[in-house]
């Protein structure tokens, strides 16, 4: 067994490993719920799941498979998802959230028998309409379950890869702008400090790397759309403002601004709801004035810069994430739109800047190339180059099989080019990803 901190081959070998625990891992989960424990249909899952497992505990004291928002880590390693995996994925998440966990930690080896317990507790725990107690930081013999929290520990910070800190400072200003709003929408005061922070922490990873923020929020949608698409947008605004050089404390206002821009829940994007909503949070406040104003001036030509700059940020991320009557609209056809606009209801340079942010396909999109091939846009590099030539990674070869990931910059020479922009959801895959590894 090669361990997962080695060479490029022996990295393949763990991930091919992690993949098959997962996949079994998961039928296992799926199986549990029809059939009795001594129904043949678990021998195969059962022997690769402990096999896979046992094998790992070979190399390690201990093996941790934690799930943060649809990305699977074991041992710290992200494990890379290809597209035969992504239902089953999202299965097992369900499961996890009914269960209250993220986190599966293996102490010793496993057998079959003990794991089989396991299942049947889980079985048991669904069941339940009413279960005694929770799965959340529950022992077994060899295991035991967890939440992990993002708590605010510098510690674990400066062990986290750059990718997780990036990942975490996008899930914390989820997470926070969501328990504020929901808050004001139940009467209880709330406090705007700590959704402040996680948007200045937000903004500072768009400042350090706006191509992976603007990929980790192609992440699949927290249970309510809506919060994601306020915090897309901060992320967009923000990256926005790097683009044109403004300061990161002159970012961060107007990325808070952008994340508290449309509180409408029906998905109208009605100002009158926004209003109403701030005033709840802002109770009075003078520095709530701005943002109400902000509202207030969204679409209008002659608004402030602020307005003009969310505006064209909340229609790039409402096409992508709500799109139309058809679903959500591909990334070229939404700049076209926005395009469309200019002069009418959006401002002209915002529509510049946020083409030159996110290119003619933005960061995070899916598109066909000539060769028949499928890729994810990671990057736009600021060189120079044609807004159609960004740097993509290979994910579909042109019989449609899953690829590895290979970078490909279209500004080279003897580069193919882009057919069109794949719609989201075609593929089937959780783009986000290619931006964790």
């Amino acid at each position: 067994m090669t361990s997962a901190g080695g060479a490029a081959g022996e990295q393949f070998d763990f991930q091919d490993l992690a993949r098959a625990a997962l996949n079994s891992f998961f039928v296992l989960i799926k199986t549990i719920q029809v059939y009795e424990p001594d129904n043949s249909v678990f021998e195969r899952p059962m022997q690769s799941f402990c096999d896979s497992v046992n094998r790992l505990l070979e190399e390690k004291p201990k093996v941790e498979f934690r799930v943060i928002g649809q990305l699977v880590y074991i041992n710290k390693v992200f494990v890379r998802i290809d597209s035969t995996m992504h239902e089953n994925l999202k299965g097992l998440l369900t499961v996890f959230e009914k269960l209250n966990i993220n986190e599966l930690v293996f102490k010793e080896a496993i057998e079959p028998e003990k794991f089989m317990a396991f299942l049947l507790e889980i079985r048991q725990f669904l069941q339940d309409e009413e279960p005694e107690e929770s799965f959340r930081s529950k022992e077994f013999e060899g295991m035991s379950t967890g939440m992990i929290e993002l708590e605010d520990d510098n510690e674990k910070r400066i062990e986290m890869s750059e990718s997780m800190r990036a990942l975490r400072a996008y899930l914390s200003a989820l997470l926070t702008l969501k328990a504020m709003i929901k808050g004001a929408e139940t009467g209880k005061k709330v406090w705007l400090a700590p959704v402040k922070g996680a948007i200045q922490d937000l903004v500072t990873h768009v400042y350090a790397n706006d191509a992976m923020m603007l990929g980790i929020a192609q992440l699949p949608h927290y249970r309510h759309k809506h919060f994601n698409r306020l915090v897309n947008t901060a992320i967009v605004v923000s990256a926005m403002c790097r683009q044109l050089g403004a300061d990161k404390v002159s970012a961060a206002k107007m990325a808070l601004s952008a994340a508290v821009h449309d509180l409408d829940w029906s998905n109208e994007g009605n100002h009158k709801v926004t209003m109403h909503q701030l005033l709840r949070i802002y109770r009075g406040d003078v520095i709530g004035r701005e943002r109400l104003l902000t509202v207030k001036e969204l679409n209008n030509l002659n608004g402030s810069i602020p307005a003009k700059f969310i505006s064209v940020a909340s229609a790039y991320e409402r096409l992508s994430a709500l799109g139309d009557e058809n679903g959500p609209v591909p990334g070229d056809e939404i700049l076209r739109r926005i395009e469309e606009g200019v002069g009418v209801t959006y401002d002209e340079l915002a529509v510049k800047i946020l083409v030159n942010v996110v290119g003619l396909f933005p960061v995070g999109t899916t598109v066909e190339l000539s060769t028949g091939e499928f890729a994810v846009v990671v990057e736009m590099p600021e060189d120079g180059r044609a807004l159609s030539a960004p740097m993509v990674k290979i994910i579909r070869d042109a019989n449609g099989d899953s690829a590895d990931g290979r970078m490909l910059d279209l500004a080279q020479a003897g580069a193919p080019s882009i057919s069109r922009g794949v719609p989201p959801g075609e593929l089937e895959v959780n783009t986000a990803a290619f931006f964790l590894v």
